[in-house]
């Protein structure tokens, strides 16, 4: 069987999660590390992956994302960025949930709008969200670690301006039923989270 486009993208795409997974640990380790000394759980923040459907499993959105598309999604993502890395800096840290809430539920109505899974922009909303959560109720009830918690928000911000090109090249494995990332990246119980910190 000859070797694709299809099957090129699929394996960049593989190899480029993998790869970013594999820098990622030195990182979480001293994240760890800070965390434990603060008497911080980090445990609450990440999402197991037993939660995860079958590798096999046809993502249900199954369209093509054109470039046209990637780049408007673009656009309204990186306005995002900036906000978000505008309160993040200032400790806004309410005002940076209520944004991820916003952008989490502009996300889920572009998937419909375009028929595209935008898997990894919600992944890292969501990871940004819940920890700004937990982050905001250590702070207020410990009276401490609002610098390792706005690092630990730095990082995920920083990864937005890319996640678009993920989501991008899953779709079009998407296309032939493949479930890349939509079937990898596990659902983060940040709304959960946020309207039980509300409650109390």
């Amino acid at each position: 069987m000859p070797f694709t486009l299809v099957d090129a993208q699929s394996f960049f795409l593989c190899y480029s999660v993998t790869t970013s997974e594999l820098m990622s640990l030195l990182p979480a380790a001293l994240f760890d590390l800070c965390g434990w000394s603060l008497g911080v759980r980090l445990s609450d923040i990440f999402v197991s992956m037993m939660t995860l459907p079958k590798a096999t499993t046809p993502p249900p959105l199954q369209r093509a994302m054109t470039i046209h598309t990637a780049y408007r999604l673009q656009k309204r993502y990186m306005s995002f960025f900036y906000v978000s890395l505008s309160q993040c800096k200032e400790h806004k840290i309410k005002d940076l949930i209520q944004e991820c809430q916003r952008c989490l539920d502009d996300t889920k109505n572009w998937e419909q709008e375009y028929n595209n899974h935008l898997q990894m922009n919600r992944h890292i909303i969501e990871s940004l969200g819940i920890t700004a959560v937990i982050g905001l109720d250590f702070i207020e009830h410990h009276h401490r670690g609002r610098y390792f918690f706005s690092m630990l928000m730095l990082v995920h911000i920083a990864v937005l301006p890319v996640t678009m090109i993920f989501d991008y090249l899953a779709s079009k494995s998407h296309h032939y039923g493949v479930g890349i990332v939509v079937n990898d990246v596990p659902d983060v119980p940040f709304q959960e989270k946020s309207e039980s910190f509300r409650k109390h």
